[in-house]
């Protein structure tokens, strides 16, 4: 999420065409930045719905699903679906109940739980849970009480700001854990934090802020690598780089 502020079409367009280029499959969800450009957000969702031969994007057009991207991608072995990466779309802002950033309304909770008793009906082994990983941007409430009280089992990231979840907890967390099949979430918003930690059996991990956009700091640029093993285990990998070195 928050690919882009203040961006044209055509400056859309051209990183697309990057993306693209490297000839591997790639796909994105939005951020709460991403509508504050001279394109909707909506703009952006139909152009990516049909474009290029390798991005993975999806929005089923006039869904009642809140958000602009909820889909899965099914990664296969030997034939079968061996594990989910689930897409979804966190939204923006909130102006009803309560005003700030914005929360997985109901419609995407019942969404997701249809889409794991769907691929746990069809491909899940002994009845279990297909496994799969959430990709979305701003993180859930819950993300306060994982680094206070989760298990940090990993060496590399830092907490440096104040982890900005929304004032609403629209219960999913407890959906996830309760339907057994997300292993580890991700997600980024908070731009100087790129922490993981284990919380109630489920990875919290923040992305790696990755441009000088908006606030940042310079050793806290880079990427993320997110392996996933043949056990269904998860490590990870960090690259760092400077500004100067990617600009």
């Amino acid at each position: 999420g928050d690919l882009f502020t203040f961006a044209s079409k055509s400056t859309a367009k051209r990183l697309f065409n990057f993306l693209d280029s490297y000839n591997v499959p790639w796909t994105i969800t939005f951020g709460n930045h991403d509508e504050q450009c001279f394109f909707s957000v909506d703009w952006m969702t139909g152009y990516l719905n049909t474009y290029g031969k390798n991005c993975l994007f999806k929005d089923i057009q006039d869904d009642d699903i809140h958000g602009n991207c909820n889909f899965a991608i099914n990664l296969k072995k030997d034939g079968q679906v061996f594990e989910q990466v689930i897409i979804m779309d966190s939204n923006r802002y909130s102006y009803g109940i309560s005003s700030g950033y914005d929360y997985f309304k109901q419609n995407q909770i019942n969404w997701y739980k249809d889409l794991v008793d769907y691929s746990t009906a069809n491909w899940g082994v002994g009845g279990q849970p297909v496994h799969s990983v959430m990709f979305y941007h701003i993180p859930l409430p819950e993300i306060n009480d994982a680094w206070e009280k989760g298990t940090s089992r990993y060496t590399e990231g830092k907490k440096r700001e104040k982890s900005c979840p929304p004032d609403v907890n629209s219960g999913f967390f407890n959906v996830i854990k309760e339907k057994g099949s997300t292993d580890g979430m991700y997600f980024g918003h908070d731009h100087i934090n790129d922490f993981i930690v284990n919380y109630e059996g489920i990875d919290f991990g923040y992305g790696i802020h990755s441009t000088n956009r908006i606030y940042f700091d310079e050793d806290m640029l880079g990427g993320r690598v997110i392996d996933i093993h043949d056990d269904h285990s998860i490590t990870y990998g960090h690259i760092y780089h400077t500004y100067e070195e990617v600009k």
